[in-house]
């Protein structure tokens, strides 16, 4: 049946939002987001159920983000955290007693510590239904005189199950990022700082950096781990890449 309200809400988004931004036509059903924190999508269809996943309570990353002593970050409410994700892997599989229609997370997968294993646990939470990433290309953000990550790293780790961060990975975060108001604070001792990461394990620093290329190669070599297919890639000259994994 043609629902006026929705197209009216499909049209708006197009005119006034991101015109790359598919989500609201891929993530229908039952659904979760990952990572929303003060900032949950907010185009979902009405007849969508979503929940909420993160690694943290919502009083603790309103903690979190508070002690970043950052004018004006983070002032909005946080969503509640139905779905507590934890350490190590921070699973998201495991913490779900049923499978979903999608799982929707923008601007998260640039923090986890293992993103092909987070990749293939995600498509695992899924019966008939997609992925959808929102991942911050590196050459429009403040990552941008960074090197971008290897694909090999990121397999390495994979095969290796590894969840842990190096100093050195630290340290390109706070040494490499360009003008941001938390790194550079901490540039005058950069060696400290990123000790002080990895043992808070946050879960907000750009560990690693992505453009097309690699991801591409990323998903790739997901694809020969467990079965899905593109149904959408946009990554125009902006800030951030979108990409939808359906797995049927």
């Amino acid at each position: 049946m043609f629902n006026l309200k929705e197209k009216r809400r499909e049209l708006a988004r197009k005119l006034i939002g991101n015109r790359f931004d598919l989500a609201y036509h891929y993530c229908k059903g039952m659904g979760i987001e990952v990572g929303a924190m003060s900032s949950p999508y907010m185009g979902f269809s009405s007849a969508t159920s979503i929940k909420y996943a993160d690694i943290f309570s919502s009083s603790e990353l309103r903690d979190i983000i508070s002690s970043l002593d950052v004018d004006g970050m983070y002032e909005k409410d946080i969503v509640n955290t139905d779905i507590l994700l934890k350490a190590p892997k921070y699973s998201l599989f495991d913490a779900i007693t049923e499978q979903v229609n999608f799982v929707y997370s923008s601007n998260v997968f640039e923090h986890h510590s293992n993103p092909i294993f987070c990749l293939i646990d995600q498509i695992k939470c899924i019966n008939i239904g997609v992925v959808y990433l929102v991942i911050p290309n590196k050459n429009y953000t403040y990552d941008r005189h960074r090197s971008l990550t290897g694909i090999d790293k990121l397999i390495d780790k994979y095969e290796r199950d590894v969840f842990s961060h190096t100093v050195d990975e630290a340290m390109d975060v706070i040494v490499g990022t360009d003008k941001h108001p938390v790194y550079d604070l901490y540039k005058t001792d950069p060696e400290r700082y990123s000790r002080e990461m990895i043992e808070k394990k946050e879960g907000i620093h750009h560990y690693y950096t992505y453009d097309l290329s690699n991801m591409l190669a990323l998903i790739d070599y997901v694809q020969q781990k467990i079965d899905f297919k593109i149904s959408y890639i946009s990554a125009e000259d902006s800030c951030d890449m979108h990409f939808a994994l359906r797995k049927s």
